[in-house]
């Protein structure tokens, strides 16, 4: 039978290993932060490389059933999403030296990223944003 002390250290190492195994598996989330940032300066020059901390260079915003991902990233993305799986969310996908290294996937709402296609943008693209609805911002850049 096992001892309190030893449950204790088999617990410890479980919750270390599944937090292990979801900051693994995760994707930023900077909806919030984005958010925030854009209601911070009114829907004016907004730049995702003041938002999301990493090693990415340039971006590019996935809509719902976008056909031309990999053209416009200008390379293979293998993991590349099902674009025709959801119409309820965008993702921005963030991109080092020809390979996505992190994407942020939120649903739409507060935030409509999908006003129009966009290129591949550097990291220092300053987004506008205009708020048509109540509390929903449209991106315009």
């Amino acid at each position: 039978m096992a001892t309190s002390s030893t449950r204790a250290i088999v617990a410890t190492a479980l919750v270390g290993a599944l937090m292990l195994s979801a900051s693994a598996c995760s994707s930023p989330s900077i909806n919030g932060e984005l958010l925030a940032e854009i209601e911070a300066s009114d829907g004016h020059n907004v730049r995702l490389d003041a938002v999301v901390d990493g090693d990415w260079d340039s971006f590019l915003v996935v809509c719902p059933y976008d056909p031309d991902v990999n053209e416009r990233l200008g390379f293979e993305w293998d993991d590349a999403p099902d674009t025709n799986a959801s119409d309820n969310s965008q993702m921005i996908v963030f991109v080092d030296d020809d390979q996505v290294v992190s994407t942020s996937e939120f649903r739409f709402g507060d935030i409509n990223l999908c006003s129009g296609v966009r290129p591949l943008s550097p990291s220092d693209t300053e987004l506008q944003f205009t708020q048509p609805a109540k509390h929903v911002w449209h991106a315009t850049f």
